[in-house]
């Protein structure tokens, strides 16, 4: 995985609010590029998937939900 930049990494709550409503299963990268607004293609460049995603998702995001 690539270092990812602040720009992207601020943006990652919105991805980790949709693993947390559909679940890591029935998210698709092309959702969380919609709930982000950060291209498919970037996502990518970044992450090699999903569960990557989810793991940059910042610390502690869960318990303030």
């Amino acid at each position: 995985m690539r270092h990812v930049p602040a720009q992207i990494a601020a943006r990652l709550p919105a991805a980790a609010e949709l693993f947390a409503d559909r679940g890591l299963e029935d998210t698709k990268v092309e959702d969380v590029a919609t709930a982000t607004g950060v291209p498919k293609a970037t996502l990518y460049y970044y992450f090699a998937g999903k569960e990557q995603i989810l793991r940059q998702c910042p610390a502690g995001w869960w318990a303030l939900r």
